[in-house]
């Protein structure tokens, strides 16, 4: 009910596990996300788990059965990886609503 009632929402950020696949409850929540008009921040986790030469197949899977646009974040905590990138596009999605709520 939360997130269905809020009228501050602005962005959605959805944490995957680089190591599975896309769940269909991800996609819902994507698609679910355009209708809102919320800006989806879709973070690969756990990059650190995953050989670097598996990675950009993982990243470009996960694009294409999520059906971004762009590529998603390619994070970990273990090693800080992307969390810089991470925390700008919070920072962005947030700064770029302003204070009107999403249509």
């Amino acid at each position: 009910d939360y997130i269905e009632g809020s009228q501050r929402l602005r962005a959605l950020l959805l944490l995957v596990d680089i190591r599975r696949e896309v769940k269909d409850d991800e996609r819902l929540l994507l698609d679910w996300c355009g209708r809102r008009g919320l800006e989806p921040i879709v973070a690969l986790t756990k990059a650190d788990k995953l050989a670097k030469n598996k990675r950009f197949a993982a990243v470009s899977a996960a694009k294409k059965s999520l059906g971004l646009d762009a590529p998603p974040l390619l994070t970990s905590a273990a090693d800080a990886l992307g969390l810089d990138a991470l925390r700008e596009r919070v920072v962005a999605a947030v700064a770029n609503h302003g204070s009107e709520p999403p249509a």
